[in-house]
C-alpha cells in the first residue's frame, strides 16, 4: 500500500517507466490518495501496459479505468477491479467497452460483486466480456467474513455460469467463485460445460460429509484439471466435537482417484495438499500406482487467497 509521498510521485515515475511498465498493482487499506485524477495522471504515461489490478482503492470509478484502457496501445490483458468505489458506474463502463471493444485483449477479468449482480449477472457480463478470450475469471463477494447460508441466494451465480459456459468454454481455464455460494445446478453447468477447466475456487454451503456429495463428484468430469479448493459457508462446528470439519484422508484419495490424472493439488477451506503419485513394477510385471497426500509444497499462496477482500 503505498503512503502519501509515494502516491504524489506516482505520475513523474510513470513518466519515466512508461515506454517499458507493463504490469502495475495498486493495493490501498484505507488511504483515500489513490483517486481517478490520479489514475489518468499515471495513465497519460503508462500506453505500454498490459495488466492493471486495483483492490480496496475506494476512490476509484469507472471514469479512470476507462481512460486507463483506452491509453494502453498493446490492449489490457488483465484487469483486477477489487472493492472499487461506490459510484463506479457498470452500465456506463459495460456501454463503453462494449462500444469500442476495450477488452479486446482481455485475458483475465477478477471484479467483485457488483450492485445487483442477481438482476444483471448474465446479460451484461456478456456484453462485458463478448469480445475477450477470457481464459481466466475471478467473481468475490465484497462483504468480509462467512455469510450463513440462509442469507444467501443460491442461484445468484448461475447467470454468470451460463454466460461463461455459453461465450468461454473454449478458453476458460482458471475459475474463482468465492463468498458466494455455487449451488448444485450451477456446479454441474461449470463441470460439464467447461471442459478445459485446469484450476477451479469455489464455495459451497457447509455439509459435514461435503468429499461425498453427490455434486462435488462432478468435478471428476473435469479432465484436465490440476487444482481445486472448496470453500465452506456457514459451517458451524460444535465445540465438544472433536470433528475439524475436513474430510477424512481416505476419502479424499478415493475422490482423486476418479479425478483426472492431471491434479496435483486439492484443498479444502484452511488445508492444502500436494497430490504424489508413485508407480512401483510388481513381480507379476504389472505397474502399481500409489497415490498419497503430501504437504503443500509451494512458498507462494495462490493468488486468489492473497489479499482479504473486504
Amino acid at each position: 500500500m503505498p503512503d502519501r509521498p509515494i502516491v504524489h510521485l506516482l505520475p513523474y515515475w510513470s513518466l519515466v517507466l512508461g515506454p517499458t511498465l507493463q504490469h502495475l498493482s495498486i493495493i490501498c487499506k484505507s488511504d483515500t490518495s489513490i483517486t481517478d485524477e490520479l489514475i489518468c495522471d499515471v495513465f497519460t504515461n503508462l500506453t505500454e501496459l498490459a495488466a492493471l489490478s486495483l483492490t480496496n482503492c475506494s476512490n476509484v470509478t469507472h471514469t479512470s479505468i476507462l481512460f486507463a484502457l483506452r491509453h494502453s496501445r498493446r490492449g489490457i490483458e488483465s484487469l483486477g477491479l477489487e472493492g472499487v468505489s461506490t459510484r463506479f458506474d457498470w452500465v456506463t463502463f459495460i456501454r463503453e467497452v462494449e462500444a469500442f471493444q476495450l477488452f479486446y485483449s482481455l485475458r483475465k477479468l477478477t471484479i467483485t460483486h457488483p450492485p445487483g449482480f442477481l438482476a444483471w449477472g448474465e446479460r451484461n457480463l456478456g456484453r462485458l466480456t463478448s469480445f475477450s478470450k477470457l481464459e481466466e475469471f475471478n467473481l468475490y463477494r465484497t462483504n468480509s467474513g462467512r455469510r450463513s447460508t440462509s442469507s444467501i441466494t443460491e442461484e445468484e451465480c448461475l447467470p454468470m455460469v451460463s454466460m461463461l459456459v455459453a461465450n468461454h468454454a473454449s478458453t476458460l481455464q482458471t475459475l474463482s467463485i468465492l463468498r458466494m455460494t455455487v449451488s448444485d445446478h450451477a456446479l454441474e453447468a461449470i463441470c460439464h460445460g467447461l471442459p478445459r477447466l485446469r484450476k477451479f475456487f469455489f464455495a459451497r454451503a457447509w455439509v459435514q460429509d461435503i468429499i461425498l456429495d453427490s455434486q462435488i463428484q462432478s468435478l471428476t468430469t473435469l479432465r484436465r484439471l490440476e487444482y481445486f479448493h472448496i470453500s465452506s459457508m456457514g459451517a458451524i462446528y460444535p465445540s465438544n466435537s472433536a470433528f475439524d470439519g475436513f474430510p477424512r484422508t481416505e476419502e479424499i484419495l478415493q475422490f482423486i482417484e476418479k479425478c483426472s490424472p492431471t491434479l496435483m493439488q486439492c484443498g479444502f477451506d484452511t488445508r492444502v495438499w500436494s497430490i504424489k503419485r508413485h508407480f512401483r513394477l510388481l513381480s507379476n510385471g504389472e505397474w502399481y500406482k500409489d497415490v498419497s497426500l503430501a504437504a503443500y509444497e509451494q512458498t507462494e499462496v495462490p493468488e486468489h487467497f492473497l489479499v482479504v477482500r473486504t
